[in-house]
């Protein structure tokens, strides 16, 4: 099947949430309703790039490009001062180079089609383009409790490399979940 991928107007964003929480919802503990709350900021963003895969005119996954200081508002004190220091030490960049890569998702009878490698693909051309030198995001590694979850094991796939932070940080919902930080150099 052919992927389409390309930029989305805004008034696709709701579609593109909508998107997001049915790929999510399956993998991860949380509910449909709760993965919409996670981006429905992130997505509205003005500042943020919401990008779409398509096949067959249907939108099947997505993925968005959201300015980092946008991303590190949401975070505890802790976590912001961990992500940066380990940024810092590790890259030695400056945070107005860096991009969050995040609402990335792709429904399930989709999936092993290439809309997520066309999908980040896109993401990380686009966050080149506009001058930025590093893409960071973050996941979860998949546990015993849960095993589903995809997205650590498709970032290492695309070249993202564990951010090593000094301690271990976990989700807040559910809250035994560790959150792993990732990063590119572009």
């Amino acid at each position: 099947m052919n992927v389409a991928v390309r930029t989305l107007a805004q008034d696709e964003i709701n579609q593109a949430i909508d998107c997001f929480a049915r790929a999510i919802a399956r993998d991860w503990p949380n509910s449909q309703n709760e993965a919409k709350n996670w981006i429905y900021d992130e997505f509205h963003h003005s500042d943020s790039i919401v990008v779409g895969g398509f096949i067959d005119k249907k939108l099947v996954g997505v993925c968005s490009l959201v300015p980092f200081s946008f991303v590190l508002a949401k975070l505890d004190k802790q976590e912001t001062d961990l992500v940066l220091e380990t940024l810092k030490n590790q890259l030695g960049i400056d945070n107005e180079k860096i991009i969050y890569i995040g609402g990335f998702g792709v429904e399930e009878k989709f999936e092993k089609m290439g809309v997520g490698t066309k999908l980040f693909t896109f993401a990380e051309k686009t966050a080149i383009n506009k001058g930025y030198r590093v893409l960071v995001g973050h996941t979860a590694d998949t546990s015993e409790k849960y095993k589903k979850i995809k997205g650590l094991t498709f970032a290492l796939s695309m070249e993202m490399k564990e951010l090593p932070i000094a301690s271990k940080i976990f989700l807040p919902h559910p809250s035994d979940l560790e959150k792993v930080w990732l990063y590119k150099i572009l």
